[in-house]
């Protein structure tokens, strides 16, 4: 019997090994996912994994990691999810008598792809968010630095004299009315001097 034929004679037990795991790990998971959706996603993960053992796809099974990090399955669930399988069908596959090397490098890859496909989904997204994250900060940059722009402006055409000191009572800034009021002709001479 062939290793695709022993995991397909399986299926259904493959089915609920994989529902089980992912009803264990459902809130390790990046969205909370439906308990409805889990027997749809262990079962179609089941489907995908006998048909790459039947005619293996690297492209499906790349796709495959993708479509689970699409359903909001976290890091830990995925390596979960890889570990299950192995230790399924090697399980299986030893029960059947099937000792051929061949059989269980398919399934390490089928594992290798799927995690491969998912972590580059996961480095993708992780660069859109910080792409997201770079843009609404240079717009909340750009924005305050509009509002500083006008507050300050302000403050300096300001009629009234302004003088701004540090906590130590040392004079740090000073309006242009500030001088005119009091007679200086530049910052200078008062800028460092003790304010009383």
């Amino acid at each position: 019997m062939t290793p695709a034929a022993v995991i397909r004679q399986k299926l259904p037990e493959l089915k609920q090994a994989l529902l089980s795991l992912l009803r264990e790990m459902v809130f390790e998971n990046r969205y909370s996912l439906h308990p409805r959706r889990l027997g749809e996603l262990s079962s179609k993960l089941a489907e995908i994994f006998a048909r790459f053992l039947e005619v293996p796809d690297d492209d499906a099974g790349s796709q495959n990691g993708v479509w689970l990090a699409n359903e909001g399955l976290g890091e830990k669930t995925i390596l979960q999810l890889t570990g299950r399988l192995r230790r399924f069908c090697r399980e299986e596959l030893h029960a059947a008598g099937v000792l051929e090397s061949r059989a269980f490098d398919s399934i390490e890859h089928f594992t290798y792809l799927m995690l491969e496909g998912f972590l580059h989904w996961r480095e993708a997204q992780i660069l859109s968010d910080q792409e997201q994250l770079r843009r609404a900060l240079s717009t909340a940059l750009a924005s305050r630095s509009q509002e500083l722009l006008i507050k300050n402006q302000a403050v300096d055409t300001s009629v009234n004299g302004i003088l701004l000191a540090d906590l130590e009572g040392r004079v740090t800034w000073v309006n242009p009315s500030f001088l005119h009021m009091w007679g200086f002709q530049s910052s200078e001479g008062v800028l460092g001097s003790a304010f009383s």
